[in-house]
């Protein structure tokens, strides 16, 4: 009797330790993606809050393996230049984690920008202007910046990309329903160029397409082999 009692024994020896195995790789799991989380909240903080990493596959096995061969990356309320409130979908390819710095392939992103986010940016750069509200028009193209609670004015914007970037060009100005002088037109125009102009999109991104849709812009952003810094 005694032999069989001696072989449950070990069965049992057996299963407690696999399943202390499994529940460690299991933590494993979850602490290596959290550390990726955190990681990537210090090295990009203009992703603001809202922040959501996927990393399909081990994340425990990429980090053992020093390679992750993709992240996906979501976030609700990003910052871009002077333009906040930005809804953020980007993808991380061949990713290569090193001391202080990280290796990426190649990296893609998708940028939502709000109306709103689009008449704050204006009014920051232009406080004189009464922005009221901006309104969309997709199938012209155009973006129209209200002026005052009554609409008493317009500012006619047609997005565009220019050296890789997304600019805003005026293409009509009116106060009372008169045309604002061509001066004036380009003064504004000028407050916009350097409202859109900055810092480089992250990653070496560069803006690649652009449309106007019923609530803001989507802009498509693509990016080689670069290298961030990965506190």
């Amino acid at each position: 009797m005694r032999a069989p009692l001696r072989g449950r024994r070990r069965a049992v020896v057996a299963v407690l330790l696999l399943g202390s195995l499994v529940a460690a790789a299991g933590g494993g799991e979850l602490t290596v993606r959290r550390l990726t989380r955190d990681r990537i909240d210090r090295a990009a903080p203009a992703l603001g809050g809202g922040l959501a990493v996927d990393e399909p596959g081990s994340a425990l096995w990429h980090a053992v393996d020093g390679r992750i061969p993709r992240l996906d990356i979501t976030a609700r309320n990003a910052q871009v230049g002077a333009v906040g409130g930005l809804g953020v979908r980007v993808r991380l390819r061949d990713l290569r984690p090193g001391h202080g710095r990280t290796a990426v392939g190649s990296s893609s992103a998708e940028v939502a920008v709000p109306t709103g986010s689009i008449a704050a940016a204006v009014r920051a750069r232009i406080p004189s202007l009464p922005v009221a509200g901006v309104t969309d028009d997709p199938a012209a193209g155009t973006v129209t910046v209200v002026l005052g609670a009554g609409g008493l004015g317009r500012i006619v914007l047609r997005p565009q990309l220019t050296g890789g970037r997304v600019g805003l060009g005026v293409t009509g100005a009116s106060l009372l329903g008169r045309p604002l002088p061509s001066d004036r037109v380009g003064q504004l125009a000028a407050a916009l160029d350097a409202a859109t102009a900055g810092r480089p999109y992250p990653l070496a991104m560069t803006a690649t397409a652009l449309r106007v849709t019923d609530d803001g812009l989507r802009v498509t952003l693509t990016g080689g082999a670069t290298t961030v810094s990965t506190p």
